[in-house]
């Protein structure tokens, strides 16, 4: 009886993280993140502005 009641619970989860890793990868190559991403991968390299 698990079984059967499991099984649509199951493609309901398997559902949910499907739309949620497309939306994620939606998200990080939306147009336009490139400059905001660069400028975050460059904030070790910048001088220290407490010095």
């Amino acid at each position: 009886m698990s079984t059967v009641l499991g099984i649509p619970f199951s493609i309901i989860g398997l559902l949910f993280f499907f739309a949620f890793f497309v939306l994620t990868a939606f998200w990080i190559y939306r147009p336009g993140s490139r400059k905001t991403y660069d400028e975050q991968a460059d904030i070790p390299f910048k001088e220290n502005e407490h010095e």
